[in-house]
């Protein structure tokens, strides 16, 4: 599941999961983006708010990693 999938299932702006995260709408927009990637306290913050596992929101950095390595 992608970033927003898991977002948007827990009922979250971007605003909201950046507020309760104590940072900015800009930093989860580029993480749905794919245009950058959250360090791995993150995702395991970004699990707990949104309700899911760890691996479930691991799969969109596994994309983001063989998007790159296709470049």
């Amino acid at each position: 599941m992608t970033f927003k999938e898991a977002r948007v299932r827990a009922g979250l702006t971007q605003r909201e999961a950046a507020e309760k995260l104590g940072i900015t709408s800009a930093a989860i927009s580029m993480w749905e983006s794919g245009k950058n990637s959250p360090r791995f306290k993150r995702i395991k913050e970004l699990a707990a708010l949104y309700g899911v596992a760890v691996s479930d929101i691991m799969e969109d950095v596994d994309n983001d990693d063989q998007r790159d390595q296709g470049k």
